[in-house]
């Protein structure tokens, strides 16, 4: 899919917040994650934040990817591309 990149649109009166502690994840399943996460970042869907198909295909522009950062116990990402179940992703999407 071919498209211009998303944009995100804030309210005036939105207040940000940030997560700076990593998010669980069970042992168990640690290795496979940054498996998939490696992988992700190959194809370009994420990006470390320190330096195809579906929803995966729009874009979102450079000045918004520091609103979708997140934080896993082995690195800290920020997506490149739109992700499933953003509200905007769908809207974009379907048209």
């Amino acid at each position: 899919m071919i498209s211009h990149p998303m944009k995100i649109h804030l309210k005036d009166n939105a207040v940000p917040f940030a997560i700076h502690m990593p998010r669980s994840i069970p042992f168990a399943i640690q290795s496979l994650v940054k498996e998939e996460l490696d992988l992700l970042v190959m194809q370009g869907i994420i990006k470390p934040a320190d330096a195809l198909y579906g929803y995966w295909e729009m874009e979102h522009g450079e000045e918004d990817r520091h609103l979708t950062t997140f934080i896993i116990p082995c690195s800290k990402f920020k997506l490149s591309r739109g992700p499933m179940g953003f509200t905007a992703t769908g809207d974009a999407f379907y048209l």
